[in-house]
């Protein structure tokens, strides 16, 4: 995980707007991560909804750092070594 909500510090009352079907019990909201979707990798950001956004530095900086940390773990993954048996 890249970024997340800090969640003791929300309000009661935006803890009072998430449905309580999809509450976490642990509280572990994500903003941004990595994840690594059959053989390859997603940058997810939740953040941007508004244009203005995209105009903030450590907006941009957030994101260049996303897509070079997941460029450099993107690289292909070695193929699995099979077992083979010696007869």
């Amino acid at each position: 995980m890249l970024t997340s909500v800090n969640y003791k510090k929300m309000s009661a009352e935006d803890k009072a707007k998430e449905p309580a079907a999809t509450r976490r019990t642990d509280g572990d909201y994500a903003l941004s991560y990595i994840q690594r979707v059959g053989n390859g990798r997603v940058f997810y950001e939740a953040h941007g909804h508004e244009e203005n956004v995209y105009f903030s530095r450590p907006f941009v900086a957030h994101m260049l750092a996303g897509f070079s940390m997941h460029s450099a773990i993107s690289k292909p993954m070695p193929a699995r070594a099979k077992n083979r048996s010696s007869s």
